[in-house]
């Protein structure tokens, strides 16, 4: 990444935690400490932050309506807007440059694509037309959109249609949202589409990574697409109730809750 697109990066990141350590910030971004602190100093002499022992503070006098980048607006009509913001953050961060990667139905994918809309090298694959909507501004990105029949409440595409168009083709990682995570229930969808569609991408991704708001957690919707121990990693919130971080973790199940990201859990 160059240092012009980290240190915007850096300050979407203080602008919507207000503050942050430069360890979670060299882990998310991937480069060393000492790149972190230069870059800091960078943006104290811009007057956007004020450093800290071991980190930053956004600077009060920042007009942060002015400055927010559009990513960071939550959607009118998405009720966890930030809560999905802080989801897609992470989600973007295990996208790996040239792989290909599925993002699927609902707001917390439509909120990776916004978070993913600057990178370069990336190849998309989506049933979701909000997703493709936001990559139709990103002329660098390989966009494959499955077709299929359209989910007019849910914007996304299903289908023999969607089916087809996967033959043949193996995805790295996989971005599942779901509406439900239940230690009995396991990971529910709303509705049949859904769960079909899981079923196509589950047969040709290495990785599944299901994604969802805490508020889905102790919630059974209405179709079981998969048990808790078949994921490979889980994206959520800080609030995530402790005994499934307990049971993600006791089951060699990734658990990414916060910029607070282990590098060891990272691969």
């Amino acid at each position: 990444m160059f240092k012009a697109a980290r240190q915007q990066k850096i300050k979407e990141i203080i602008l919507d935690q207000t503050q942050i350590d430069v360890q979670t910030l060299s882990t998310l971004l991937n480069v060393s400490a000492v790149t972190i602190r230069s870059d800091l100093e960078d943006l104290e002499q811009e007057g956007f932050i004020v450093r800290s022992h071991g980190g930053a503070i956004l600077n009060a006098a920042q007009n942060q309506t002015d400055t927010a980048p559009p990513s960071m607006v939550p959607d009118i009509d998405d009720p966890h807007g930030r809560e999905n913001e802080h989801i897609a953050q992470i989600a973007a961060h295990l996208v790996q440059e040239n792989e290909w990667i599925f993002l699927g139905s609902g707001a917390a994918c439509t909120a990776t694509a916004r978070e993913l809309l600057s990178r370069q090298g990336l190849n998309i694959i989506t049933n979701n037309l909000n997703v493709a909507a936001v990559f139709s501004k990103n002329k660098s990105c390989n966009l494959l959109v499955t077709g299929g029949n359209l989910n007019h409440s849910g914007m996304f595409l299903s289908g023999d249609i969607f089916e087809r168009a996967l033959n043949g083709i193996y995805l790295s990682k996989a971005f599942i949202s779901v509406s439900g995570i239940d230690m009995n229930g396991g990971f529910t969808v709303s509705d049949i589409d859904q769960a079909n569609i899981y079923s196509k991408i589950r047969s040709v991704s290495k990785e599944i990574i299901f994604i969802a708001d805490y508020t889905k957690f102790d919630e059974v919707s209405f179709m079981r697409i998969a048990s808790l121990n078949e994921a490979d990693a889980v994206i959520s919130n800080e609030k995530t109730p402790e005994e499934y971080k307990e049971y993600f973790f006791n089951n060699g199940i990734k658990i990414f809750t916060s910029y607070k990201i282990n590098p060891s859990s990272i691969g």
